[in-house]
């Protein structure tokens, strides 16, 4: 386009919309309006009016599909004027101005890196819901949960901002009522750490954990004792990184105890507290040290499985859409074709 098409504006005239989508929405407001009183003195400024700020919201548009979008709506209310035999105002889009673009703190990147999401993150946590709908209806059916997938899949953040959120609102009976104890890893003690996990607020200090420990190693049908609230209410306990049962913990005994108190909880015909487990997929074979883990591990797996093209769509996007982040013209497919059947 030429500069004459563009005469110097877009930092004079400050009303514009600040999104194709507040654009469409005033287009749909006015077309309301002059479909239900027909042509008034008013609506006739009003058209003119929405031309200018139309015409200025170019300055916040790059994409060529949102530019051509924007620019129909121009035309049509030119157009309608000049049906009208009015005077109409300068109707293209003024260019994009980079200089525009709204500064983001650091503080507010929607996206985790390499880092695992939490609960806390569950607002930025896309493109999963087809596995959380599979954990869900795991659940259902078992109280013993193991969520499998390899390095960086993301089973932790579909566990941790997918399905314990889930469970929070309610997705399964009663489940807004559940207790949620501290996730937690098993690490070099993971009787140690599992009794830091149950144990009431305010008392999980290092020098009291031992005892607990120790009445778990000698009996591990004792944890369903332990975590006695005084209610009924069914506790939800969830082991991160389960592998490091096998690579961290050298103590057989104290190993074969953690497992034991897990799968008898889960297994409780008395209780009905849930076990999360998540695992890499490179250690299942593990799996077979443990014959009754083994004997329960094909009913209560599921799988974290490579995204497919619509869920790294919204994976990428979603985030940055919460924040008024924008990508460049195909960019997003891009990084789909890159990632895509990525583990």
């Amino acid at each position: 386009m030429s500069e004459q098409a563009h005469p110097p504006g877009p930092r004079q005239e400050e009303a514009r919309f600040h999104s194709l989508e507040s654009m469409k929405a005033g287009h749909s407001s006015l077309l309301d309006d002059f479909r239900r009183d027909g042509e008034s003195p008013d609506r006739v400024e009003q058209m003119v009016a929405f031309l200018m700020k139309g015409r200025a919201t170019g300055a916040v548009l790059d994409a060529d599909t949102e530019r051509q979008t924007a620019q129909s709506f121009l035309d049509y209310w030119s157009a309608m004027l000049y049906r009208f035999g009015k005077d109409t105002p300068d109707s293209i889009l003024v260019d994009f101005d980079p200089q525009l673009a709204p500064e983001l703190a650091d503080e507010l990147n929607p996206y985790q890196g390499l880092d695992a999401f939490l609960e806390d993150d569950q607002q930025y946590f896309f493109g999963r819901q087809a596995l959380v709908d599979k954990m869900l209806a795991s659940l259902r059916d078992s109280r013993l949960l193991i969520v499998v997938g390899s390095s960086g899949s993301g089973k932790s953040s579909a566990v941790l901002a997918g399905l314990l959120p889930a469970l929070r609102a309610g997705a399964l009976e009663g489940s807004a009522g559940w207790r949620y104890l501290p996730r937690f890893v098993p690490g070099t003690h993971p009787l140690v750490n599992l009794a830091r996990a149950i144990a009431p607020a305010g008392s999980a200090e290092t020098g009291r954990l031992q005892e607990p420990a120790d009445r778990l190693k000698e009996n591990p049908a004792s944890l369903a004792r332990q975590l006695e609230d005084g209610s009924s209410r069914p506790a939800v306990l969830v082991v991160d990184q389960f592998e490091e049962t096998f690579t961290l913990c050298f103590d057989e005994q104290e190993r074969k105890a953690f497992i034991e108190s897990l799968l008898t909880l889960a297994h409780d015909p008395n209780g009905r507290h849930l076990v999360i487990l998540t695992m890499r997929t490179d250690f299942e074979s593990q799996v077979a040290r443990v014959p009754r883990l083994l004997k329960i591990f094909e009913q209560s797996h599921v799988r974290v499985t490579a995204m497919n093209p619509a869920e790294l769509r919204q994976a990428i996007t979603r985030p940055a859409d919460l924040v008024g982040l924008k990508f460049e013209e195909g960019l997003v497919e891009e990084l789909v074709r890159e990632i895509l059947g990525e583990p």
